[in-house]
């Protein structure tokens, strides 16, 4: 599947914040530490909304804190389509 890698990516983020509760980070931060660049777009008093490329495919990704909404372009549609139901 095309969205695997960040499939991958968002459990294994959610099973670092299960097993390390004191030591919480976001999912850009993760993604950071992982290698992966990403632009932030807005910052809002409880979300912040950044794009990644992954796989060479791109991301909107807004960041709640301990949940996150991912979103990717399909060049065909010219659209953003929601993805996180997926990604569960």
């Amino acid at each position: 599947m095309k969205h695997e890698l960040i499939r991958k990516l968002y459990h294994e983020w959610q099973d670092y914040i299960n097993d390390y509760l004191n030591d919480f980070i976001y999912f850009n931060e993760f993604l950071k530490s992982k290698g992966y660049i990403y632009d932030i777009l807005a910052v809002g008093k409880k979300v912040v909304i950044y794009n990644v490329r992954i796989e060479n495919l791109l991301y909107i990704i807004n960041d709640y804190g301990i949940t996150v909404e991912i979103r990717y372009y399909d060049d065909k549609l010219k659209n953003y389509i929601n993805i996180h139901k997926y990604l569960i």
